[in-house]
C-alpha cells in the first residue's frame, strides 16, 4: 500500500468518522419547536473552494458530510448537558466531567489482528454521566472503503453490552487520523452502573467498509478498574458574566463561558448568538472557520478539541469550543468571524406538480416555476423521482445556501439533504424510509431558507495572568545608549539571555517603535559604516549589538522598541534521525515527491519548546536532493534551521536549506533541506539554530 500524506490520512478519517450515528434525529429533538410546523435543520458546514456544500442530510444515507457539518461549525451536539453551578473539571480525551465523582478506566488495552487489520481498544474512561471508548484501526486497505454514498457499505455502530442483556448505544463520536497512519475513533456511551466492572464491546463492522473487504463482528471483553490517583483532571474556570463582544452590525455575538488551561495552551468554551435578525431568523452555524489572531494581527493556530461535546437548547445559539496552542502570545487574542449562516422561520410559499400514479426512478418534470419568499425570488427548475423520494433543482440568488422544503401531507422518513454551488444552483432531496413516497398531485411547501449573513463579530480575550513572552530563555531587549541628532536619535543596544544552552541570540526581524499612543514612528537600521562608528569594538563583544536611527523628535514619550522574532544558536546542536527504510524508500527519481507520515518523532532537547516530525516528502532538483520536513511545533517556533549530519555528506557535498514556511491554520512548520551529496538511511540531521517569535520590548523616555 502506498504511503499517504498527513492530509490524505485526515481526509480518509473525515470520510469514516462517526458513521452510522443518527445525529440528525438528535439535532431535531434538541431544537425547540418554532411553532410554525417547520422542521428544524442541523447547522451548515463551512464554505469550500469549488465544491458542493451539503446542508441537511440523513446520516445513514449520506453520513460523511454530516460529520463535516458538525465539526466545521464547532457545534457537535450530544445528549451531555452540564447544569450551571456544577463544579467541572476537564479530563483530556474525555472532556468536561463533574469534579469529585469516581472515575474508572480500562484495566489494560486490548488488541486483535484479523486479515492484517488491527483493531485496538486503547482506552476507556467511565464517569458518572458517560462512558468513553477510544479505539484505533491500523493497516486498513484504502480499497476496503466504499464511496461516500454507496448504500452497501456498513455503518452499524458499535455497542456496549452489559450482563443481563442490557445494551448501551452510542450517543456521540469523533474520529481522526494520527501521524502514524492510524484511524482513531472516540465513542461516547451512557454511563455504566457503578457495580458493573465488566462489559463486552461489540464492533459489528469497520465503519464505511464494503461487505467482504474487512473483518466483521469484533468482540472485546473489557474490565474496568479505579483510575490511578495521579490521573490529572484540569480545573475549569467558569466565566460567570459572559464577556461582551465588540460592537457589531447586529447584536451580541461571542461569549466565553469556560476556560481550561492545558499543558500546551488553552481551551475556550462558549456560545455565539445574534438577536434582532431579519425574518425572525436565527443563527445556525458559522459560514467559515473562525479566526484567531494576536495583538499584532498574526494568526494563532486554533482547532476544535475532539473531546468537548457541546449542547445548547436555546434557539439561535451556537455552542463552540476552540483549542489554542501555546501560551507565549502577544496578548490579547482576537476571535473573529466574518459571516454566519442564518435560517428564517417566518416565511412561506408553495409550488406543485403532477408526478402521476406510478413514477419511475430517474423520471424528471421540467417545472420552471417562480415563487417569492420574502425579498428573494426563487425558481424551481425541475423535479426528479429517485425511487426513495424526490430531488428538486432550484436557482436562488446570493446569499441563499439552502431552501427548506416539505411535501404537504407527507413526512420524510429518512430526512432531507441539500447541496449548493457558488452560482446559485441548489439541489434539495426529500427521502422516505417508513412509507412509500407520495405520488400524484404533489404540493411542496417552502418554509424558509438558510442564507449567509456578512458582518464582523470580534471578541478580545486573554487569560487572567498571561505568560510574558519575554520570559522565554530569559531573553531581554536592552537599550545601551542613545545619541542625539538634530533630527532624531541613534539608539544602540543588544540582546541578553541567561540560558546556558544558548550561545547566540540575535535579532530575527527589524525593530519597530511606537509612541505612548501606540503610533508607529520612523525607525530604520543604520548602515554598516555608521554602525562600525557607533560601536567600534563590536567584534570583541560577547553579544551582537544593534543600532537604529529614530527620525524626528515630536513624539509622545515614552517610546517603546518592539522585537517580534529572535534567532537563537545552540551551544550543542540537536540531532534527529530519520529512517524511511520500513516504507520501502530509496534515493531515486521514482520516489521524487513521495510523502510519508512518520513518527511523530520528537525533537529531543529543544529548550522550553517542543517540535515533532510528522511528515516527510522526498525532493529532487537537478543534482540536489533532500526532504521537506513537516513538524507539529510550539506556536512560538517560527524557523528551524537544519543541516544534514557530517557523516552523511561527502567531502564535496553541501547541505543547503531554504526558508521555513508555516501553515496559517494548522501551525505546521515545513522545513526543506537539500544537498548534492550521496545519502543513505538512516539519515542524521543536525539543528544548530532556530527562530522564535514573541514581543520583546524596551521603553525609553526622552530626557527633558
Amino acid at each position: 500500500m502506498s504511503p499517504l500524506t498527513p492530509r490524505q490520512l485526515l481526509d480518509l478519517a473525515a470520510e469514516q468518522q462517526v458513521q452510522g450515528i443518527d445525529l440528525v434525529a438528535r439535532v431535531v429533538a434538541l431544537t425547540p419547536s418554532t411553532g410554525s410546523g417547520q422542521r428544524p435543520s442541523p447547522s451548515p458546514i463551512g464554505r469550500g473552494e469549488n465544491e458542493r456544500r451539503t446542508w441537511m442530510q440523513t446520516l445513514r444515507a449520506k453520513p460523511a458530510l454530516l460529520i463535516l457539518i458538525l465539526v466545521l461549525t464547532l457545534a457537535l451536539l450530544s445528549g451531555a448537558a452540564y447544569a450551571l453551578g456544577r463544579s467541572l473539571g476537564y479530563l483530556p480525551g474525555v472532556g468536561l466531567i463533574e469534579q469529585g465523582t469516581p472515575i474508572r478506566v480500562l484495566a489494560a488495552p486490548l488488541s486483535q489482528t484479523r486479515a492484517g487489520i488491527t483493531l485496538t481498544v486503547q482506552e476507556a474512561v467511565l464517569t458518572s454521566d458517560r462512558t468513553v471508548i477510544v479505539m484505533t484501526l491500523e493497516n486498513i486497505p484504502r480499497q476496503a472503503f466504499a464511496p461516500p454514498q454507496d448504500p452497501s457499505a456498513c455503518y452499524t455502530e458499535p455497542q456496549l453490552r452489559l450482563p443481563g442483556n442490557q445494551t448501551l448505544a452510542i450517543t456521540s463520536g469523533r474520529g481522526s487520523a494520527d501521524a502514524q497512519g492510524r484511524l482513531e475513533l472516540r465513542w461516547t456511551f451512557p454511563p455504566i452502573p457503578a457495580h458493573r466492572n465488566e462489559a463486552e464491546f461489540f464492533v459489528p463492522c469497520i465503519q464505511g467498509a464494503l461487505p467482504g473487504q474487512a473483518p466483521q463482528n469484533w468482540v472485546f471483553r473489557l474490565r474496568f478498574v479505579p483510575a490511578p490517583p495521579d490521573l490529572t483532571v484540569l480545573p475549569v474556570q467558569e466565566v460567570p458574566t459572559p464577556i461582551p463582544a465588540t460592537p457589531s452590525i447586529l447584536a451580541e455575538g461571542w461569549r466565553v463561558e469556560k476556560v481550561i488551561e492545558t499543558a500546551e495552551g488553552y481551551i475556550l468554551v462558549g456560545t455565539f448568538r445574534l438577536d434582532n435578525l431579519p425574518h425572525r431568523a436565527r443563527v445556525v452555524g458559522f459560514s467559515d472557520w473562525p479566526r484567531v489572531s494576536d495583538a499584532l494581527g498574526k494568526a494563532v493556530p486554533a482547532q476544535a478539541p475532539e473531546d468537548i461535546d457541546l449542547y445548547s437548547a436555546a434557539i439561535g445559539e451556537i455552542p463552540w469550543s476552540l483549542e489554542l496552542r501555546g501560551k507565549q502570545h502577544v496578548w490579547p487574542l482576537t476571535l473573529s468571524v466574518d459571516s454566519v449562516d442564518v435560517e428564517t422561520y417566518d416565511l412561506s410559499a408553495e409550488f406543485s406538480f403532477d408526478a402521476g400514479p406510478n413514477p419511475v426512478p430517474g423520471q424528471e418534470w421540467l417545472l420552471r416555476q417562480t415563487f417569492q419568499l420574502g425579498e428573494w425570488q426563487i425558481e424551481v427548475l425541475r423535479a426528479r423521482f429517485t425511487g426513495k423520494g424526490y430531488e428538486f433543482d432550484l436557482q436562488a440568488p446570493d446569499p441563499i445556501r439552502h431552501v427548506v422544503l416539505e411535501i404537504g401531507g407527507a413526512h420524510a422518513g429518512i430526512g432531507s439533504y441539500s447541496s449548493a454551488d457558488d452560482q446559485g444552483n441548489i439541489q434539495v432531496g426529500l427521502e422516505y424510509e417508513y412509507q412509500k413516497p407520495p405520488v400524484g398531485q404533489i404540493t411542496v411547501k417552502v418554509s424558509g431558507v438558510i442564507f449567509r449573513l456578512p458582518g464582523e463579530w470580534k471578541l478580545e480575550w486573554m487569560p487572567e495572568a498571561p505568560l510574558n513572552s519575554q520570559s522565554l530563555f530569559d531573553i531581554r531587549l536592552v537599550l545601551d545608549q542613545t545619541v542625539e541628532l538634530e533630527d532624531g536619535y541613534y539608539l544602540i543596544g543588544h540582546l541578553e539571555w541567561e540560558d546556558e544552552r544558548l550561545d547566540l541570540a540575535v535579532l530575527g526581524t527589524q525593530l519597530f517603535a511606537t509612541d505612548a499612543q501606540g503610533n508607529r514612528l520612523a525607525l530604520e537600521e543604520v548602515s554598516f559604516e555608521t554602525f562600525s562608528q557607533l560601536v567600534p569594538n563590536f567584534s570583541e563583544l560577547p553579544y551582537q549589538p544593534w543600532a537604529y536611527r529614530l527620525t524626528g523628535k515630536a513624539f509622545q514619550s515614552p517610546i517603546t522598541l518592539h522585537l517580534e522574532k529572535v534567532n537563537l544558536g545552540l551551544a550543542t546542536p540537536l540531532s534527529l534521525t530519520l529512517d524511511l527504510t520500513p516504507y520501502g524508500f530509496a534515493f531515486d527519481k521514482a520516489h521524487n515527491g513521495s510523502s510519508y507520515a512518520v513518527g511523530p518523532i520528537v525533537l529531543e532537547g529543544l529548550p522550553q519548546l517542543w517540535a515533532r516530525l510528522v511528515g516527510v516528502t522526498y525532493l529532487r532538483q537537478g543534482d540536489r536532493h533532500g526532504f521537506a520536513l513537516t513538524f507539529e511545533a510550539d506556536p512560538r517556533l517560527s524557523e528551524l534551521y537544519f543541516q544534514i549530519g557530517e557523516e552523511a555528506v561527502s567531502e564535496t557535498g553541501k547541505s543547503l536549506f531554504s526558508v521555513t514556511s508555516k501553515e496559517a491554520q494548522s501551525g505546521l512548520l515545513v522545513v526543506p533541506i537539500m544537498t548534492d551529496a550521496d545519502l543513505a538511511m538512516p539519515l542524521t540531521l543536525a539543528l544548530p539554530s532556530f527562530q522564535i517569535q514573541g514581543d520583546w520590548t524596551v521603553e525609553w523616555a526622552e530626557s527633558p
